[in-house]
């Protein structure tokens, strides 16, 4: 009789402990960020019978090393913008692109904290993230010789304060990482002007 006892006290608990719980999973809502696409601006045309990307940079995975954590990594982002923006709109041709990501990674840099009297009433920056991303956009010949190539690189950077909440701090971060691509995006396209200009078509 002991353990059926025991069962009849302890589930009460059971069920509180079971409430607590679950109020706790209702209070943490996971935002949806958007997808960082690029449908809406018109595509590069390229008279070349096909595009690939090549992914050069691998991710450590480790710290300062954090761009496998972010919402979007820099990595997906520049894929989406390669199958948005370049176009392959010569069949016939005997070349091809390739874009070739050499850089795609996010540096996490601790800040140093103001431990003074000031500093305890003050919402303090305790993150820094440098996001960096480099490619280059290779023509390729029938004989697998390069034949003209377009190169960008661009940074972007930006704190996080100690008083944002998980899906603050992803919300930002998302925006930090759109920002960066829309910068490379404006020097890509450019670079394209500039030195594949024999393979765009107007």
């Amino acid at each position: 009789m002991k353990p059926v006892s025991i069962l009849r006290k302890s589930a009460p608990f059971v069920v509180v402990m079971s409430l607590a719980l679950s109020g706790c999973q209702n209070t943490v809502q996971v935002q949806k960020l958007p997808e960082l696409t690029f449908s809406h601006l018109t595509p590069i045309h390229l008279t070349i019978s096909s595009i690939d990307v090549a992914e050069d940079y691998k991710s450590p995975m480790s710290a300062p090393n954090v761009e496998h954590t972010f919402p979007t990594p820099p990595m997906v982002a520049l894929n989406n913008w390669a199958a948005s923006r370049l176009k392959a709109s010569g069949p016939s041709s005997k070349d091809r692109a390739v874009l070739v990501i050499t850089d795609a990674s996010v540096i996490e840099t601790s800040l140093k904290r103001d431990t003074s009297l000031k500093g305890t009433f003050t919402k303090q920056q305790t993150e820094k993230y440098t996001l960096t991303i480099s490619a280059h956009l290779d023509i390729i010949g029938q004989n697998g010789s390069r034949k003209a190539s377009a190169t960008t690189t661009t940074s972007r950077s930006t704190t996080v304060g100690e008083d944002l909440s998980i899906n603050e701090r992803e919300k930002l971060l998302h925006g930090t990482t759109e920002a960066l691509i829309n910068d490379f995006d404006q020097k890509m396209n450019a670079s394209i002007q500039q030195y594949l200009r024999t393979w765009v078509q107007n």
